[in-house]
């Protein structure tokens, strides 16, 4: 029989198309409502086990830098997408793995992995030592004395501001090391699953759970991070986030919840083993920002650029498409974006960008 190789992770399935973020200012157009996504929870569907012997031997082989895996015993293949899920999800210093083959046996089960074809085997361990070094000087430069939010988002600004987002590794994945972790840290230039990957490498040295998940937007495939604080889940983006140097790094996308998430994106079935349900806004800045805002307020519009006055910039997110269409129809058709900006700001001069999917308006002096 033939065999079959299968992707451990996306770029060795598909090309990430929804990783880079953003619009360009334009003369104002009536908002355009779109349907949300379904978002369901993804739960363990093969009976996975984390503590399983067989899973923990596996992964001990694996960072051991063995191309192939004998189990300790026999899994079927479901159980071996799994934990590869799993490990793709959560171990990401397991950046050189392409692609799988799966053969059984009577007690046991084989797996072969293919390296990827931008890395040269015998230098595996001296790059996994690099990536290793990289990630542990990030958490330890974070304050000890921080909470696990601070935490959290000291790991978001910090990969965001040292990052660059590798346009060019999206016309060739496969020649790239940006769709990993060690791309992120150790190279400096990432894609979105290299984004996500790299913080969840640094969070796991921090103690913190989390994992990357990887799902379809309205821009193409992507991936992002979910994390656990306080016993909630959350949403993390990074890359939409990232503002590449040329304003400070937003936050429209840090611990949103699933109806935030379901405005542009859903995680994909097939391809993760496990997804949360995220449902509190307790950790929003935008919310805690007052800069959520229910219905449109010219007044709550101000206070939210004063609050933003040093910097001159601003994240406004609605939590519905009425809020959001009345806002943009005073703001920008009838110009009283300017207006505000005169009074918090001191200058009427500024651009916008405007998300119909995200529900959210971004404002930036010119002055």
């Amino acid at each position: 029989m033939k065999k079959r190789a299968f992707p451990v992770i996306l770029t060795a399935l598909l090309m990430l198309t929804g990783c880079g973020y953003g619009q360009t200012a334009s003369d104002f157009k009536e908002p355009k409502y779109y349907e949300p996504y379904e978002i369901s929870p993804i739960r363990n569907r093969y009976n996975f086990d984390y503590n399983a012997d067989w899973y923990k031997d596996f992964l001990d082989q694996v960072r051991g830098f063995n191309t192939t895996v004998i189990t300790t015993e026999r899994i079927d293949k479901h159980l071996a997408k799994s934990g590869i899920q799993a490990m793709s999800s959560t171990c990401p210093e397991v950046f050189w793995i392409d692609s799988y083959y799966y053969a059984p046996s009577t007690d046991a089960s084989k797996i072969d992995f293919n390296i990827k074809s931008c890395v040269e085997e015998d230098k595996i361990p001296e790059m996994y030592n690099e990536l290793m070094q990289k990630a542990q000087d990030i958490a330890d430069a974070v304050p000890s004395d921080y909470s696990d939010y601070e935490k959290i988002l000291y790991v978001h600004d910090h990969i965001a501001d040292i990052t660059v987002y590798d346009y060019s590794a999206v016309e060739n994945p496969k020649a790239s090391l940006a769709y990993t972790a060690y791309g992120c840290l150790v190279e400096g230039k990432a894609v979105c699953q290299g984004y996500a990957e790299a913080f969840t490498l640094v969070m796991n040295l921090l103690g913190i759970e989390n994992g990357v998940v990887i799902g379809d937007t309205y821009l193409g495939y992507h991936a992002w991070n979910y994390v656990k604080l306080d016993g909630n889940y959350y949403w993390l983006d990074i890359t939409w986030d990232d503002q590449d140097s040329t304003f400070p790094t937003s936050h429209t996308y840090f611990l949103f919840t699933d109806e935030l998430l379901s405005r542009t994106r859903y995680p994909d079935l097939d391809l993760n083993y496990f997804s949360p349900e995220c449902t509190s806004l307790d950790k929003y800045i935008p919310a805690e920002e007052m800069a959520y805002l229910s219905t449109y307020d010219k007044e709550a519009v101000k206070q939210v650029m004063e609050r933003h006055s040093d910097d001159k910039y601003c994240d406004i997110v609605f939590d519905s498409f009425e809020a959001y269409s009345a806002a943009m129809e005073a703001l920008l058709r009838d110009g009283e974006l300017s207006s505000i900006a005169r009074k918090a700001w001191g200058s009427g001069s500024v651009k916008y960008y405007s998300n119909d999917h995200m529900l959210t308006l971004t404002v930036i002096s010119t002055a």
